[in-house]
């Protein structure tokens, strides 16, 4: 029986990316903030964060129009109305 050991130790200061699988050290330079994770820092880094949003925007371009324009026409109504109270 074979026992693998490892030590995490020169590991610590860097974090693995969960998206293109590589490694960056574990800053904010490099993965944004979350709260959420132990680490206080994203899963995936900024670069690959980045290109999913981008991609995202250039497949979704109507529907975040749409999103825009009805966030739009809600903030005229509710001006509308605090400037009659």
């Amino acid at each position: 029986m074979c026992i693998l050991t490892i030590d995490f130790s020169a590991v610590k200061d860097y974090k693995l990316c969960s998206k293109c699988n590589r490694v960056f050290p574990e800053t904010t330079e490099y993965f944004h903030r979350n709260k959420i994770t132990l680490s206080g820092l994203a899963n995936k880094c900024k670069k690959c964060i980045a290109e999913y949003r981008k991609k995202y925007r250039e497949e979704n371009k109507e529907k975040i129009r749409e999103k825009r324009k009805k966030k739009r026409e809600e903030l005229k109504k509710a001006q509308k109305i605090s400037l009659i109270l």
